[in-house]
């Protein structure tokens, strides 16, 4: 066995054991969770193969890593900023994981984020600010959505602003269509949280709901989104029918640079769009905090309680409709 196969049995040995602990002991999303021991059994190979041991890791160690990721990737315009950043994240908890376990010394990852990361940023051209589209832009988009589900896809997503992650959990039993509410699960971003939406939004939930036979679904399967197969749909689906419809609606540009958000359309826009409604419309920010799923503003906050009946009431007041043009 040469130093790399040595070097590579120790690092996935030590894998292991950072596995366990971020998965039994760190509330990290499960989407979290998957890249960060992806990103680092990657890591794994490259330092083994440079015959270096995670515990033995110093900063020219993460020169050479960041050399080699750079040069393996498959992207035609490399590794974004984003990405690496995420990439390094994960190295960064392993490296935490040996520190506190007494494994190793030192950790020489966020000093080397510090000096290189932003270095790497801010040779990347500014990007211009997220598109909101406006009411009648969103409201003639969905209108000329056919599909039930896709469309009640759009408007729970543009009433209430949650996440497509938070989305792809609903199940049919997280929508109440006679209090008016809809219920996120757990995330690595939120606590479970019911959150209002309106008798529009509930009566395009209404009409999909009422059509359910109509879409393939497995028996055993409860989730509110389904794909072809009758199974839950993926995040990526989900992101996939946003983005063929606003594609569509003139609202995404394919193609376009991933700095050029003006030019863009996501799942994500409409929690701007939610946001900037409310906000516009005089709602109050600590009902808007508490639909974003945002923490509390200050200590006071903590113990100022919003009813569910304030919530319900402020948001029906201050939320616009978007098809009733």
């Amino acid at each position: 066995m040469d130093r790399a196969d040595e070097e590579l049995k120790i690092n996935m040995n030590l894998l292991e054991q950072w596995i366990d602990d971020i998965t039994n002991y760190q509330q990290l999303s499960v989407k979290t969770r998957g890249t960060y021991i992806t990103d680092v059994r990657n890591a794994a190979r490259i330092f083994a193969k440079n015959g270096i041991a995670f515990t033995a890791i110093r900063k020219e160690h993460l020169k050479i890593f960041l050399s080699t990721i750079k040069k393996e990737t498959k992207r035609p315009e490399g590794l974004s900023h984003g990405r690496l950043k995420g990439i390094f994240s994960a190295l960064n908890s392993m490296m935490e994981f040996l520190l506190y376990e007494e494994k190793t010394l030192h950790n020489p990852v966020p000093p080397f984020r510090k000096r290189y990361m932003k270095t790497y940023k801010n040779n990347t051209r500014t990007s211009n600010r997220r598109q909101v589209p406006s009411t009648e832009e969103l409201g003639l988009m969905i209108a000329g959505i056919r599909d039930h589900q896709k469309k009640s896809l759009h408007m729970i997503l543009a009433k209430t602003g949650m996440r497509r992650g938070e989305a792809h959990l609903l199940d049919l039993k997280s929508i109440n269509l006679i209090e008016g509410s809809v219920m996120i699960a757990r995330t690595g971003k939120r606590t479970p949280t019911k959150l209002p939406i309106d008798k529009e939004c509930c009566d395009v939930l209404h009409a999909y709901l009422s059509r359910l036979h109509m879409f393939t679904r497995n028996p055993e399967v409860q989730a509110l989104f389904t794909n072809r197969n009758g199974n839950r749909a993926s995040e990526n689906t989900l992101y996939k029918w946003v983005l063929d419809d606003s594609i569509k609606a003139g609202l995404h540009e394919e193609g376009s640079d991933r700095l050029d958000m003006h030019k863009k359309f996501t799942p994500h826009h409409y929690r701007h769009w939610l946001t900037t409604t409310l906000r516009a419309n005089g709602c109050p920010e600590r009902v808007i905090r508490y639909i974003r799923g945002d923490s509390d503003h200050n200590i006071a906050d903590r113990y100022d309680h919003l009813t569910w009946t304030e919530i319900h009431q402020e948001y029906s007041s201050h939320i616009r409709a978007l098809q009733d043009l």
